[in-house]
């Protein structure tokens, strides 16, 4: 993550025929470098490029400059701009009192927050009861839509969304299928 530069294992990757590089990384472990690195050597058009929801900030963005266009970036969830109904609302109120682009995860956030205080509010301080009450989140209701917590603690919601950099902005595209 600490690398100057990547132009060594570019060149392997663009000498290998490869037709898509996937880095499974975060914006903190150099990601803009080695994709700037990577487009300097091979085209968007020759190798494409994906990233997980580590990259799914604009800091990924600025930082790989006109190297991040045409970029993909998967997202479990959908980008706070690609909600619906209430979530859209909640959208529209959060950018006007923030006055930018709210992050991928706002949303998420808030939402868990939610679930949190109802929990401390039902149970009081009794930190097991609270996880008891969290485990047991049932067709909660909020700004995603309805949902439980499965036995394993995961979320029943289960949309994974494609995005892609446009005109240096992260760029819903489509829903995807999650992994069975």
């Amino acid at each position: 993550p600490d690398a100057p530069e990547y132009q060594a294992l570019v060149t392997k990757i663009a000498n290998s025929g490869a037709d898509l590089v996937y880095l499974g990384a975060i914006v903190n472990l150099n990601a803009s470098k080695l994709l700037t690195d990577l487009r300097d050597i091979v085209s968007v058009d020759e190798v494409a490029f994906l990233g997980p929801d580590g990259l799914i900030n604009q800091a990924f963005v600025d930082g790989a400059g006109d190297a991040a266009e045409g970029a993909y970036i998967t997202f479990a969830g959908l980008p706070s701009n690609a909600l619906e109904g209430i979530g859209k609302s909640w959208y529209d109120a959060f950018k006007a009192r923030i006055a930018h682009e709210p992050d991928a995860y706002s949303i998420y956030s808030f939402e868990c927050g939610v679930v949190a205080l109802q929990a401390i509010e039902q149970v009081g301080k009794d930190r097991p009861g609270i996880i008891e009450n969290l485990a047991g989140v049932e067709g909660f209701r909020g700004l995603l839509g309805t949902w439980d917590f499965s036995e394993t603690g995961d979320t029943t919601l289960t949309t994974v969304s494609l995005n892609v950099v446009t005109g240096g902005q992260i760029t819903f595209q489509e829903t995807i299928a999650p992994p069975a």
